[in-house]
Parts: C-alpha cells; structure tokens; sequence
C-alpha cells in the first residue's frame, strides 16, 4: 500500500502505520506524559510509560507499562500489603480506596488524595489539609511490624506519617515530633525520638514491641527504646487519630506484619524496596 492509498494520514503517519514488519522499531520512553512528540522518522513505535500517548497509532505501535508484581518481601506474617502502581488507579485521578495487593484490607479515603505516576515512582499523594487514608479492621496487635515507603512533601512539625483510627494519639503512631525529630510511640507519655525528619524517599520499618520497639529508616535505625505497648486500633496514613492535623506525604507502598522481622529481613526488605523505587 502506497501513501496515496492512505487518505487522511501524513506521510509520516502512513509510512509509519504501513511500514514492512521488519521495519525500524523508535522507542520512546514517554512516563505519564501523553503529549510527548512521535516524531517524523518512519517506522513504529514502542511507547514506555503509564498513559496512552496521544501520537500512538493503533495497530502498529505497542505501549509498555512498567509495573512492580515481582517484589518479593519475607512471606511469613504478612497480613496486608497496598501497592499504589497496582491498585489499578488512573494518573491525576482521586483516589477514593486502595485496595490490598495481599490481604482482604482496603484503605478508605479522606479529603481527596490524587495517584500520581511521576520520576519512576506511582504513588498516592495527601495535600496536608485533611487527606488521609484509613482501615479500622487491620489488627496491629503487638507485636507487629509496619513497613512504609514514602516521603513527606512537607515537613512539619506534629504531622503523622501513620497513625490508629480511633483512640488516644498514643497508640502505635509514626510521627514529626515539636522539635522536627521523627518520634514513635505506643503509650500513654511515652515517645522514642530519632533524627531530623527531611523531604527524602525512605524505607521506614517501625517494629512494636514493647522495650523492643524500633524505627528503621533507610536500613539505619533511626529510633529504638520503650515505646510502650498500647495495641493499634486500625491503620490510618497522613493522619492523626483525632483527625486534628495532616500529612502532606506521597506513599507507594504499605506492608503489615503481625510479627517482629529480624535484623537481616528488614535489612533485605530495605535494600529490595529500594532497588525496584530507585532511591
């Protein structure tokens, strides 16, 4: 078929949407930008990214979407796992619930959280005004182990990166302390502060264990000491139990153990998550 048997298509378009199967393969690595430019040269297309770019030619381009099913994580305990890049949500869209990649768990929604696909990473994203994600039946008994990869946006002081839905603020939380410390605590007066608190992709582990109790950020533990034991009524990100202030966070991923993780699994854990989020 010649370009004057294509009415309709540039001579780009046609020399491209009729190109010879063994005809010059472009790859393109377009992200979450659908606008970005297909080019003049002939021949097809192998678009790399999230979104449905507006220059794709059906039938002779193919789209790729990155996606993240194969991390794997210590198998034993696992009780949830939320994994933004598969729950299915549309790039710049609201996210309403976020449901469990394992698990019979989903996160509710506050506010109006937004799934971002941007720099590698999916993630869900709260402003810090009164986003939030919440599931009250998740059982964080004690001892239990909380995995988080994430970043504040935002830093400042009082703002949670985790919390419980109802209850005393006491209760199993992960948060910016007054002084800009990251601090953890499960009792009544009772915190145990880490290190100043940055706008960084982190890897942050909080394992609950009464005298036992830590905080790994990074692979480096950040925070350990008497936390106290207060058990964890439910999960609720970006929030605090009174709903009084908010996290301006973006989160990829959560992970619920109903058991302490040794020293080589969290370290394992860590440098995995890493390695597939690139930080």
């Amino acid at each position: 078929m010649g370009i004057l048997d294509a009415p309709g298509y540039s001579r780009a378009a046609a020399q491209a949407a009729f190109a010879p199967v063994d005809a010059a393969v472009t790859f393109i690595n377009h992200g979450s930008d659908p606008n970005v430019s297909r080019g003049t040269a002939p021949g097809r297309r192998m678009w790399i990214g999230d979104v449905l770019p507006a220059a794709f030619i059906a039938g002779t381009d193919l789209l790729v979407k990155p996606v993240r099913t194969a991390v794997p994580v210590p198998p034993s305990g696992l009780t949830a796992r939320f994994v933004a890049e598969e729950a299915g949500f549309v790039n710049g869209a609201t996210v309403t619930s976020w449901g469990a990649l394992t698990g019979n768990y989903s996160l509710t929604a506050g506010g109006a959280p937004v799934y971002t696909f941007a720099n590698g990473k999916g993630y869900v994203e709260t402003d810090g005004v009164d986003d939030y994600l919440q599931d009250a039946t998740l059982d964080r008994t004690q001892p239990n182990t909380l995995v988080m990869v994430a970043r504040y946006k935002t830093v400042a002081n009082g703002k949670y990166l985790f919390a419980t839905v109802t209850g005393n603020p006491n209760q199993q939380s992960v948060a910016i302390g007054g002084t800009g410390l990251r601090q953890m605590y499960a009792g009544s007066g009772a915190a145990v502060f880490g290190t100043t608190e940055n706008t960084a992709w982190h890897v942050y582990i909080a394992t609950f264990n009464g005298t036992t109790s830590e905080l790994m950020v990074n692979g480096t533990v950040d925070a350990s000491g008497d936390a106290k034991t207060n058990p964890a009524d439910g999960l609720r990100l970006a929030a605090s139990p009174a709903l009084d202030n908010f996290g301006s966070l973006q989160i990829s991923e959560v992970l619920a153990y109903n058991r302490v993780l040794t020293s080589a699994e969290k370290t394992s854990l860590t440098t995995t998550l890493r390695s597939q989020y690139g930080f």
